[in-house]
């Protein structure tokens, strides 16, 4: 089996001509003023989750798809937290059923963790 996995390996370094000792999941590009606004979050202490440019970009998500207000999650898992808490959903309701795509995911596990049942 482990000669399998190197072969792929070996053609996969072939093909895509890159140095595959180190893959980065998402590769940056800074073209603008992140350098400034980085700055001007640290200056002001709001480098978490809260502060003007959070309340900025909330704003104009709200404005660009068309509702009165937008919330930003840190992550999926946070958004189905939120979701299933503005939906009204009690792990004491057995009848609560929910469906989700068939791709594992952590999110998933952690939602059935709080109760739902999938």
């Amino acid at each position: 089996m482990a000669d399998i996995a190197t072969d792929i390996l070996d053609t996969i370094k072939k093909v895509i001509d890159h140095d595959c000792s180190f893959t980065a999941l998402d590769i940056p590009v800074f073209e603008g003023n992140e350098k400034h606004y980085l700055a001007e979050c640290v200056d002001s202490n709001f480098v978490s989750s809260i502060g003007e440019f959070v309340d900025r970009f909330e704003g104009m998500l709200a404005a660009f798809t068309g509702v009165r207000k937008a919330v930003l999650c840190v992550n999926g898992t946070a958004a189905l937290h939120s979701c299933l808490n503005m939906s009204g959903f009690s792990p004491n309701r057995h009848s609560q059923r929910a469906i989700t795509g068939s791709i594992p995911s952590s999110s998933s596990g952690n939602m059935q963790s709080k109760g739902m049942r999938f």
